[in-house]
Parts: C-alpha cells; sequence; structure tokens
C-alpha cells in the first residue's frame, strides 16, 4: 500500500521518501525508492538518515555507495559527514545506537566542545530547516525518552567523550519543555547553564505548561533557578492544575504580586474552571479580558463561569464573538455568547470562518455548519429588527 502511494512521485517526494524511511528504519521501502533514482545514493542528507535509523551494517554499506557515487575512498571520511554520521546515530531511538556510534568514534569522529564553534562543532539537522546545531541539543530532540538522553551522554563520557554541558543552554531549555526531569537533573548537575537556557524559557515556557512539567520545574527550583514568574501565566494557561497547586504550596503568591487580572486571564484561556477558581479563591481578581480568552477556549463552562461570577463583558463584544469564531469555538458556545449579550459582526465572521484553515486548527463543528448557522443567526435578527421598525 506505501509503495502504491508512491508510485507517483517526483524527484524531490522521491527524495523525501528514501530519507525519511531511512530515518524511520523502513529499509524495503528506502530501497524500493532508491531503485528508482540510484543517483540519491550522493545525498549527503541521506547518509544522515541511514546512521539514525539503519543498523550498522547496513549503514556501512550505504557510506560504500555513496563514496562510489560520489568517487571518492570510503576511509576518507569528510569531516562534516563524520560528525552529521554521529549526530544520526546518537538519535537512534533503538539499542543499535551503541555500536553505531563506537564505530564512528573509531573512524575519527569527535563530540563537540564548543557551543559557538561553527567548524567542525556543529551537525546539519534537516528537521530544523536547515540550522545547524550541536550534538546535544540534537540528543535532547530525539525521539526516546528522557532517561535514555542521560545514558548515551554517560557512555559518551565513560569512552572519554564527555559533552560539555556548561557551553550553552539549548539542551537545557529543549528538556525543559519536553519535560524530561531526568535529564534536566543531568544537565544541570553536569554544568548546564540555567541563565544561558532562561532566554530560552522565557520565550517557551509562558505559553501553555502541562502537568508532565511538575519533575522539571520542581528540579529547576531544587537547583535555584527558577522563580514564580518564569511560569505562572504558561501554567495557568495550560489549565496544568498540578503545577499550580504545586507552586501555591512552594511560593508566596501575593507576596510575590502575580495574582493580577492579567494571570486570571491565562487561566481562562485555558478554559479550565478548576484553575479559574483556584485562582478566584486566592483572590486573583477577574478583567473583562478574560472572557475573550474564555471565548477562544471553546469552553462553554468557563464562559459560563464568568458571567456566574459577574465578570463584566466589555463594550467590544463583537470582538469576543468573532474571535470565538476564530478560534472554532462550537456552535453551542456562540449560541451562548448571544445569550448573554455579546454582539456578532456578521460579515467579518463569516469572513472569519471563510479564511480557517480547518486542516491546522479545526472546528469543532465543521465550516459548512458553522456558516450556516451565521447566516440563520443573521437573518433571524434582520428579521427582528425589520418587525420592530414596522
Amino acid at each position: 500500500m506505501v509503495r502504491a502511494g508512491c508510485s507517483g512521485l517526483r524527484w524531490g517526494g522521491i527524495r523525501e521518501g528514501a530519507q525519511c524511511a531511512a530515518e524511520g528504519g523502513q529499509l524495503g521501502i528506502m530501497e524500493w525508492l532508491l531503485e528508482k533514482n540510484p543517483d540519491m545514493l550522493r545525498e549527503h542528507m541521506l547518509m544522515c538518515a541511514a546512521w539514525e535509523g539503519l543498523d550498522l551494517p547496513t549503514a556501512r554499506r550505504l557510506r560504500w555507495q555513496h563514496c562510489q557515487r560520489n568517487r571518492r575512498v570510503e576511509d576518507e571520511w569528510d569531516e562534516d559527514d563524520l560528525h552529521n554520521a554521529l549526530v544520526g546515530a546518537l538519535g537512534d531511538p533503538t539499542p543499535q545506537w551503541r555500536s553505531k556510534v563506537e564505530w564512528l568514534l573509531e573512524q575519527g569522529a569527535q563530540v563537540p566542545q564548543d557551543d559557538n564553534d561553527n567548524e567542525g562543532g556543529k551537525a546539519y539537522d534537516s528537521s530544523e530547516g536547515g540550522w545547524y546545531v550541536t550534538l546535544p541539543f540534537r540528543a535532547v530532540q530525539g525521539r526516546f525518552p528522557g532517561e535514555s538522553i542521560c545514558e548515551r551522554f554517560e557512555w559518551l563520557k565513560s569512552k572519554g567523550h564527555p559533552v560539555d554541558c556548561s557551553c550553552g543552554g539549548e539542551p537545557l531549555a529543549y528538556a525543559i519543555i519536553g519535560g524530561y526531569t531526568a535529564t534536566v537533573a543531568w544537565l544541570l548537575e553536569h554544568g548546564a547553564t540555567p541563565a544561558a537556557a532562561h532566554a530560552r524559557m522565557e520565550d517557551l515556557l509562558p505559553g501553555q505548561l502541562e502537568d508532565k512539567h511538575l519533575g522539571v520545574l520542581q528540579a529547576l527550583k531544587a537547583a535555584g533557578c527558577l522563580e514564580l514568574r518564569d511560569f505562572v501565566h504558561g501554567a495557568a494557561a495550560g489549565g496544568a492544575m498540578a503545577v499550580v497547586e504545586w507552586a501555591g504550596e512552594e511560593w508566596d503568591w501575593a507576596e510575590d504580586g502575580v495574582l493580577t487580572p492579567a494571570l486570571f486571564t491565562s487561566g481562562a484561556k485555558s478554559g479550565s474552571v478548576e484553575v479559574m477558581r483556584w485562582l478566584l479563591q486566592r483572590g486573583c481578581p477577574m478583567s473583562e479580558g478574560a472572557w475573550s480568552k474564555a471565548a477562544e477556549s471553546g469552553c462553554e463552562a468557563a464562559v459560563e463561569l464568568l458571567a456566574e461570577l459577574g465578570c463584566p463583558i466589555p463594550a467590544d463584544s463583537q470582538g469576543i464573538f468573532t474571535r470565538a469564531v476564530e478560534r472554532g469555538a462550537p456552535i453551542a458556545t456562540l449560541e451562548w455568547l448571544l445569550a448573554q449579550g455579546c454582539r456578532a459582526d456578521w460579515g467579518k465572521a463569516r469572513a472569519t470562518v471563510g479564511k480557517h484553515d480547518e486542516f491546522l486548527e479545526p472546528f469543532e463543528d465543521s465550516k459548512v455548519n458553522v456558516l450556516a448557522w451565521l447566516s440563520r443567526k443573521q437573518r433571524e435578527e434582520d428579521e427582528r429588527a425589520r418587525q420592530q421598525r414596522t
């Protein structure tokens, strides 16, 4: 079935397909695609993918074929190719990573030690759209549990190739985002610099945290590099109740000055009634800005709670309705907003639905149903206005 789906691929699709197959360990599919265009064996990125997803004998065979195609001697490694192969092998999620990495180290591969060294210390990663990243950074982004990352770093250290964690914050930042508690603790213990990662934490953490980040946050606090302000909005916006409750036990929120209308609005963004009530019980004030965020969440219970609590509806209620439509709120929530007195700009609402990419962010109710509902509600409103005039 997979081959049938690939039968009409052009060159670019065949190349990408072969790389993905190699990276995913799908040897049969990769070889079938190579039969269609053997010149792909010249491709450096195919070799990278092979070292990540295929076993050592197969990767070495492809390496030999690659050298034959490019009229190169197999034993004469290009420095970039050697580093890229090492990055791929270290990112293999299966136990075969060890034999590949050991063999590559015997060929002269070096673990990069300087995050700012642009010559030899970087490895190309196509998944990053052309960015050059360090080997430790690539390992943290791998497709395996966080504990396995520590195991690989420890193994490299035992072989005389310690990973220098003190030179930059990318590995630490991405371990934090991934929720890899053991990896965060290991990196902190081995010299990772929270100060270097802090900029990334500010950029990424305030988004939407999940309960899986609790262990990571606890490790950061134990290391003395976490403040309540660093993550409280992200915890509220993500509806991470376990994180919120833990933070409530560890910090004095009133003393830290975080109980603001903006924090409650972050909680409304999550649509979590539990988080919103928790914040209110601790004296967090509301503001009318919470309406738009609750509406965007699409959670009818969240907007009902705002009405129950007497949160004032802003004068620009049309904006609330349009944003709710834009975020794919269900028709039941839109009905409720209208019943609470929100006004609708029907033209803007329909235009918003028309521009919405349902593939990237699907509506809870289909676009067709939402458009039909908007048209019907506008007709009903127009009819009421006509009757009032007569």
